[in-house]
């Protein structure tokens, strides 16, 4: 009994050992698996399956490279059974995309892996069967910084225009970049990714005007918040000239005698650069369609008596001339000017008669004196008018008593959303001293504002057509830590930002105004965002924040702080092995070497051919003025002994 009791137990022990390794055998053939331990290779000989392949290499683990590096990995392959053909297929799990497609191999070779996660699966193949096997491994790569790419360095931008200029980046991290400048208003950024390892950076600006004409010295910046790449650009605004701006004159009606026969008016002229009228840097003259009736002093002012003698309808011109710029921009011609002189004319009717007559509306569209507009929909008024006494008339349409629009016989007009209310739309017409005029009632009822409208109107139609906001942002205010006077909204907002970043002690907030450029709205915003308080914000704690006016661009970088490393300065820094290339830089420091190493070889062939350019000049030389010695002494001989 007692033998029987001691098998038993042997029994199991052997049982217990079997299920154990077992357990450690992986047996599943899916894409997950691992390789198969040399234990498994036991166990599956003891179950004769020679059909199962065994991926030595690579194995589920993570592999190093160096920056720039090809990822090349060993790739081994074992099985009992003699596979008459190998297959591999690649996939990147990180993006699920397919690398290789089942490429044939020999065992034990090499292939170049993907960054990141990785699939590999092994298809062994004979004419009457078929098996695969998988791995998944990673590929680690340390993170390489940022580069800027086909950024001039010089920008051009003309006065009365905005800037709008594209430059490309990559980062072959796939990380998300950020785009600032050293310096903000006039010009701002934006960076938008396009694909998984390339942007595109914008530089804009809105309207820039006189004010803005001139030079700026600006870095611009891309980090991925480690490392970044900065390129100095010189922005360039120029001046151009602007033509004389002449205050609308008006039709004019004079009688022959009497009250209103006298004409005295001052050309009301404006010149950003030349001045008014009255600067003596403009020049006048005054030309008519038919008689000449009087001129323009030197100063815009006209004078002129009216008489029976010049009874009629006179067309009359008034151009004016400025001075052009004193010192216009060498590149002044990319404006499409060259600064020189610049003239703009006015055309007003003049009508001397015995007998005035006022002018009058014939028609006018809609007949209706009220209408009911709606659903911010384009309506269009019009009138037809004319003058007994051949003036053509002068015509001004008001919205409730503000100018809008002159001399056009007709107007479209809509109004932007969210308002209901009544308008008065009028049209007047005047041949200068008589009028006539016109009224509708306009009951307004447009639908609500959605996010980003005014709830104002608008003349000419186009009310409610979309706008595409264009932020212009001023620098972050220093980071402050009371959070507890923000509103429960901003506060929960803030909180909760702070802690994705891991402050929770040190959990601050800043501010910063933005404005809309395009202004699609015109109001200003406040944006917050959560930042790491200090007591004493400065160049020497550590700490990314702002101070002195000015942001970091990195920690204790950039802004008020030292220039930022980068691998296109020319500088030995941020844990580079050569100047530019290296550690964190993308390019290899021995693909430039090699690149050095071939320009020297360049510049020392060059300077050899040199040289022996000039042994050969001097040669040349040397044997022309031996040989005039020998004939200067051949010369000698011959008159010697032959006199």
């Amino acid at each position: 009994m007692r033998k029987e009791l001691i098998l038993v137990l042997i029994l199991a022990v052997v049982l217990f050992n079997f299920i154990v390794i077992l357990k450690t055998v992986s047996f599943n053939l899916s894409p997950s698996t691992g390789h198969v331990t040399s234990m498994g290779t036991l166990i599956l000989t003891i179950f004769s399956n020679p059909y199962v392949i065994l991926i030595d290499n690579p194995q589920n683990k993570s592999y190093s490279f160096d920056i720039g590096q090809n990822y090349t990995i060993n790739l081994d392959v074992s099985s009992q059974h003699n596979y008459s053909k190998w297959y591999y297929k690649l996939e990147d799990t990180r993006h699920n995309t397919l690398v290789f497609d089942y490429i044939q191999f020999t065992p034990n070779t090499t292939f170049n892996s993907g960054r990141w996660n990785n699939r590999l699966t092994v298809l062994g193949s004979d004419p009457t069967f078929n098996n695969t096997q998988s791995v998944e491994f990673y590929v680690s790569v340390p993170n390489s910084a940022p580069i800027i790419r086909n950024l001039s360095e010089e920008i051009l931008v003309c006065e009365d225009s905005s800037l709008s200029y594209y430059f490309n980046a990559t980062d072959i991290d796939e990380d998300n970049l950020t785009s600032s400048l050293s310096s903000t208003n006039p010009f701002y950024t934006t960076a938008t990714r396009y694909n998984l390892t390339n942007y595109l950076i914008e530089l804009y600006s809105g309207i820039l005007n006189k004010s803005r004409v001139g030079n700026y010295f600006i870095t611009a910046y891309l980090s991925d918040s480690e490392y970044l790449d900065s390129k100095a650009v010189t922005f360039r605004v120029i001046e151009i000239n602007h033509a004389p701006n002449i205050t609308y004159f008006g039709v004019q009606t004079l009688w022959t005698s009497g009250d209103n026969s006298t004409l005295n008016k001052q050309v009301e002229v404006n010149d950003l650069e030349s001045g008014d009228s009255n600067s003596g840097n403009l020049s006048f003259n005054i030309s008519f369609s038919g008689q000449r009736l009087f001129n323009v002093s030197s100063n815009g002012v006209i004078s002129f008596v009216a008489n029976s003698s010049v009874i009629g309808q006179h067309n009359v011109t008034v151009c004016v001339r400025d001075n052009g710029l004193s010192n216009p921009h060498q590149n002044i011609s990319y404006c499409g000017q060259n600064g020189t002189n610049l003239s703009s004319c006015s055309n007003f009717s003049l009508t001397i008669t015995n007998e005035n007559r006022a002018p009058e509306i014939v028609s006018s569209y809609p007949s209706a004196s009220i209408v009911n507009i709606n659903s911010l929909v384009s309506y269009l008024f019009n009138i037809s008018a004319r003058d007994p006494d051949g003036t053509t008339p002068d015509i001004y349409w008001y919205l409730d008593g503000d100018l809008v629009l002159t001399n056009l016989n007709n107007i479209s007009y809509s109004f932007l959303c969210g308002l209901t209310q009544s308008k008065l739309l009028g049209v007047e017409i005047t041949d200068g001293l008589l009028n006539a005029s016109r009224n509708w009632t306009l009951n307004v009822n447009t639908p609500s504002c959605s996010s980003g409208e005014e709830g104002t109107g608008g003349g000419g139609g186009g009310g409610g057509s979309s706008c595409t906001s264009k932020l212009a942002c001023d620098e972050w205010e220093i980071c402050t830590d009371r959070v507890s006077t923000l509103s429960r909204n901003d506060t929960l907002k803030i909180l909760d930002q702070c802690s994705k970043l891991g402050l929770r002690e040190n959990c601050g907030f800043q501010r910063r105004m933005c404005r809309d450029l395009n202004f699609c709205s015109k109001k200003e915003t406040l944006e917050l965002q959560a930042c790491h308080y200090t007591l004493n914000p400065n160049c020497y704690d550590g700490i990314q924040n702002c101070h002195d006016g000015k942001c970091e661009v990195l920690a204790d970088c950039g802004g008020s702080c030292i220039p930022c490393g980068t691998c296109s300065n020319g500088i030995y820094d941020i844990e580079e092995e050569g100047i530019d290339c290296g550690g964190p830089c993308p390019e290899r420091c021995i693909e430039k070497a090699q690149s050095s190493r071939l320009f020297k070889l360049q510049n020392i062939l060059i300077i050899i051919l040199f040289i022996i350019l000039i042994g050969i000049i001097f040669l040349i030389y040397r044997a022309l003025v031996l040989k005039g010695i020998l004939n200067n002494r051949e010369k000698e001989l011959h008159y010697k002994y032959n006199p």
